[in-house]
C-alpha cells in the first residue's frame, strides 16, 4: 500500500487525489456491474 501524504501543499493534494483516481479506476474495472449491484440494493426495503 502506498504512503498517503497528510500534508497541504499542492504536491500532496495532487498526490492523494491521484491515489483515490486510482483506486476507483482499478474498483471499476474488477466490478464493472456495480450498478446492477445498487439497484439491487436499492430495490430491496430493509
Amino acid at each position: 500500500m502506498e504512503n498517503i501524504p497528510t500534508g497541504h501543499t499542492k504536491e500532496d493534494i495532487k498526490t492523494r487525489e491521484k491515489i483515490i483516481k486510482d483506486f476507483y479506476a482499478k474498483w471499476i474495472s474488477e466490478n464493472p456491474e456495480k450498478k446492477i449491484l445498487m439497484s439491487i440494493l436499492n430495490s430491496t426495503s430493509l
